[in-house]
């Protein structure tokens, strides 16, 4: 009886996750289905079912027709180089968080991780419109360069085919550096202080414990998100390079996940897009199983050095003593690595800063100063039309509220997703806990591709359907694993005596753990309120009623007709006193610019508060996990 009661609460605790295990199996894993029209002459609006049966047609035109071939030659090309060069820089983060942690200013310190690690909340499309103020031809770039008596004509930085992958990789590294260093800085805190304790007594210099201390204690971190990478190969992603996609730099831009979205949707070859979707996805997952295995064949070997890495690797430095009352002082090397540090840092930090300010001072000076690229430093002739002119375009406070209201139900529900499928993954008596874990865990790794999704998504009728933008978000399985993370930190005994005392999985959950989880879950639903307010490439894919735009998709637009939209302000300003001086005329700059400010407006305003939450649950995620 007692084995029976206990099967049947294992099943029931199955059963409380079975609705999101059916919502994950809808938006992961049945797009997997529209690989079948790889096999079919597929042209919509004709249905599937009347498409003819091609089978490997599709497949064999990607080797034998020669147009085909050049261009997927070129695509792999571009999509090995980006992805190469991630690799070849994948140590960067690692670097950046050795030396932050050197710097023994806390305010200084502080402030360098929070300007660092801005660019990492804001969307591919305002990226693109911060480089498009600041590197266009009348950007603030070319401006300065024709203040300094540089150059007469502007350089197009923007529409150039040279060096594209070294562009966007750089783009990238400033978006993504300083997040990518909170793992890294997480290890570090993580080093037993015992080992800078015998280092100091031995009287090892600055340069010596970062190598034989906290290097070492690094490496396995590095190793596994290495890997990680490199089983993520060929996922490039697709908004960062749509975004700065054009005629000129096409060729030299398109990646795998691009190429398919612009076969599909630009030139309607849905079929060979998928079949390029398929094999990139299967050699995803062959590259995901390889890196694992690796990993484990590698696991032991990593867990003796990091148990013996440390005692040798301060062998040279005992050769090396130095007075106990002295190990404190600097060296006059390790004042002059302290000095070029600060100097690294406080460039990196003003790089990271100084677009935000440039656009915002450039939104507030005089448009015509401004169009010329001619404000650099300071705002000049100050004024603040440009807002209240921007929002005479229509759509602008419509698209504000689509974004706000799938923020908020998004956010809400992904948090009470999240909150839930994290504690009952943490409950050993589940059944099928683990297989069930595994199955949500694996869809961070891999998928259908752009166009089955896309495809699957149309079959489902979520097209110009606002559910669209809510529904597949709602499981979401990073934030899953750091509340589980988080649950497994807290002691066991809570639970235990909450059982003992007669409550229910329910109970516990409701009573006891989500009010402890708090923390961790403000940090889920910062992260969600993020993801969603930037999402652009569900809209671009989905939506094409304007009722839905969302503020990203309304903001590439208005990048792209700001020439159009600065026309029609000033046709509405007409006989207006604003129209009296040149400085408030609407021009394409001061269109693209305040928009841009609006729609960053809320992550700028937002960020600082909330900053020390999120870095703080990453870090509960990377120490505990």
């Amino acid at each position: 009886m007692l084995t029976y009661n206990k099967r049947s609460t294992s099943f029931r605790k199955f059963l409380y996750i079975s609705p999101f295990m059916i919502l994950l199996f809808i938006f992961a894993y049945y797009p997997l289905y529209g690989w079948v029209y790889a096999f079919f002459d597929y042209t919509p609006p004709i249905p599937l079912s009347k498409s003819p049966f091609v089978g490997l047609q599709w497949f064999r035109s990607l080797v034998e027709n020669e147009v085909k071939v050049d261009q997927l030659l070129q695509v792999i090309k571009n999509t090995f180089g980006m992805s190469g060069l991630t690799l070849l820089f994948s140590w960067l983060p690692m670097v950046f968080a050795i030396f932050l942690t050197e710097i023994k200013a806390v305010r200084f310190r502080k402030f360098i991780q929070t300007v660092t690690t801005l660019p990492n909340f804001i969307s591919w499309v305002l990226v693109y419109s911060l480089a498009f103020s600041m590197f266009s031809s009348e950007g603030v770039i070319n401006g300065m360069l024709r203040q300094l008596g540089l150059t007469d004509a502007p350089i197009l930085f923007l529409q150039s085919s040279e060096h594209v992958w070294i562009t966007m990789w750089m783009w990238t590294t400033w978006k993504a550096l300083g997040w990518s260093a909170i793992l890294y800085i997480a290890a570090i805190m993580g080093i037993d202080d015992s080992l800078y304790e015998a280092a100091h007594v031995d009287g090892a210099t600055r340069m010596q414990v970062i190598r034989h201390v906290v290097l070492p204690s690094m490496l396995p971190t590095y190793f596994v998100l290495l890997m990680l990478q490199i089983a993520s190969f060929l996922n490039n992603g697709l908004e960062q390079y749509f975004v700065f996609q054009n005629a000129f730099n096409k060729d030299s831009i398109q990646v795998l996940d691009l190429y398919v979205y612009n076969l599909a949707m630009g030139g309607g070859s849905y079929s060979v897009s998928v079949a390029i979707s398929m094999l990139k996805s299967l050699i995803s997952v062959v590259l995901l199983f390889s890196v694992n295995g690796l990993s484990k064949m590698l696991r032991g070997g990593e867990h003796r050095m990091s148990e013996h890495a440390a005692e040798p690797a301060l062998e040279p430095v005992r050769q090396s003593r130095v007075d106990q009352k002295t190990r404190y002082k600097l060296s006059a090397t390790d004042k002059f690595i302290s000095v070029v540090i600060y100097t690294l840092f406080s460039l990196f930090a003003l790089i990271c800063v100084y677009p935000f300010y440039s656009i915002i001072i450039n939104t507030i000076s005089a448009n015509d100063i401004s169009a010329r690229g001619d404000v650099v430093f300071f705002p000049k002739h100050i004024h603040f039309q440009n807002y209240i002119d921007v929002f005479k375009i229509p759509g602008l406070g419509h698209a504000a509220l689509v974004s706000l209201g799938r923020t908020v139900i998004g956010t809400s529900l992904t948090v009470g997703a999240s909150a839930f499928l994290g504690f009952m993954f943490s409950q050993e008596d589940m059944w099928a806990r683990k297989f069930w874990y595994r199955f949500t865990v694996i869809t961070m790794f891999f998928s259908a591709g752009i166009i089955p999704w896309y495809l699957t998504m149309r079959s489902l009728h979520l097209t110009n359907n606002f559910l669209a933008y809510i529904l597949p978000t709602v499981v979401a399985p990073f934030f899953i694993i750091l509340v589980k993370t988080f649950v497994e930190s807290t002691p066991k005994e809570l639970q235990q005596a909450a059982s003992i005392d007669g409550a229910g999985t329910m109970t516990i959950f409701f009573r006891i753990m989500l009010p402890i989880c708090k923390p961790i879950l403000a940090t889920v639903a910062i992260f969600a309120a993020v993801d969603q307010w930037n999402s652009f490439q569900d809209t671009l894919l989905l939506v094409t009623d304007s009722n839905l735009y969302s503020l990203q998709f309304i903001l590439y637009n208005y990048i792209n007709q700001a020439s159009s939209l600065s026309t029609m302000v000033n046709l509405q300003n007409a006989g207006s006193t604003a129209m009296s001086s040149l400085s408030t005329k609407q021009t394409t700059t001061s269109i693209r610019m305040t928009v841009t400010i609006i729609v960053v407006a809320p992550i700028l305003l937002i960020y600082p508060i909330f900053q020390r939450f999120f870095v703080k649950g990453i870090m509960i995620g990377a120490v505990k996990g």
